[in-house]
């Protein structure tokens, strides 16, 4: 077979091809128009948008990773190490500016807690601590001598100890007292009982002993005073007596350098108290 002469294998044996013997095109393992569409089809979806040949495309594909941009996206997200960046202001990595977000909440930064949320006509106080917190604040009052009372009269000691309540809230803060419990240490309610008034004060007002009428001074413990609340007659509960009271919501503000406050117990009744017995109130304190 000479090299510049092309043939087929026609009948079993090869011819030469030429006009009247040409490259049977639907031969087995032969070129088709099936073919031929689909090579068709896997080139133009290798050029995609803008007809590009296989140069174009190999060099798209190189542009999406080289050690440059490796570079500039290393330095956008940044490092462990990079300090936490607190100004809005301020450039800074995605892992500072995260870090600066962090330590806002902290109350590290330069901004301060609790957060304030502000629109454009109103400054809204969120506390992250306190907000979602009941905390228990304990006034106890321990009777000095036993005597009857006339309604409106102090319940205290002889010496008129103020009743201090620890509300568990930071000093200078808000708070409000939803409800509160009332126990009294025996197994008998005073006779004459019709509950009490628990007058309450920022600072601790002036003391007044057991069985006297109470007053609010001014100037002097009426500025002092945040209101009062109701508490209910005490029932007997077998070994104790005790009292729930809901609904009191009543809110204050502690002073600056004080996280208490100070009570005092007036009764609604004219009742008969017992020497040395203890009344102990409960309020249930929320922060605002």
């Amino acid at each position: 077979m000479s090299s510049a002469e092309i043939k087929i294998v026609k009948d079993g044996a090869w011819e030469p091809v030429g006009e009247d013997n040409p490259i049977p095109v639907n031969q087995a393992g032969g070129a088709t128009a099936a073919k031929q569409d689909a090579i068709t089809a896997a080139i133009t979806a290798l050029k995609g948008i803008g007809n590009n040949n296989l140069t174009d495309i190999v060099t798209t594909l190189g542009l999406q990773s080289t050690a440059a941009n490796q570079t500039a996206l290393a330095a956008l997200i940044g490092a462990l190490t990079d300090a936490a960046v607190t100004d809005p202001t301020a450039a800074g990595s995605e892992i500072a500016l995260l870090k600066g977000i962090i330590k806002q909440l902290q109350g590290d930064g330069t901004g301060a807690l609790p957060i304030e949320v502000t629109g454009s006509t109103v400054a809204l106080p969120v506390d992250i601590q306190y907000s979602n917190t009941r905390l228990p604040g304990v006034g106890v009052v321990t009777i000095g001598t036993g005597a009857a009372h006339s309604a409106g009269d102090v319940v205290s000691t002889d010496a008129g100890a103020v009743i201090e309540i620890d509300t568990g809230l930071p000093a200078g803060t808000s708070g409000i007292i939803l409800s509160s419990i009332t126990k009294l240490n025996q197994n008998a309610v005073f006779s004459g009982g019709a509950g009490y008034t628990l007058y309450l004060f920022s600072e601790s007002p002036t003391a007044q002993p057991t069985n006297e009428a109470f007053t609010l001074t001014t100037p002097g413990d009426l500025e002092k005073c945040i209101g009062w609340i109701t508490i209910g007659t005490l029932v007997d509960k077998g070994a104790s007596c005790a009292v729930l009271d809901i609904g009191h919501n009543l809110d204050f503000t502690l002073a600056t350098t004080d996280t208490k406050l100070y009570g005092k117990l007036v009764c609604n009744g004219a009742e008969t108290t017992v020497t040395g017995a203890v009344i102990t109130t409960i309020l249930g304190i929320a922060a605002l």
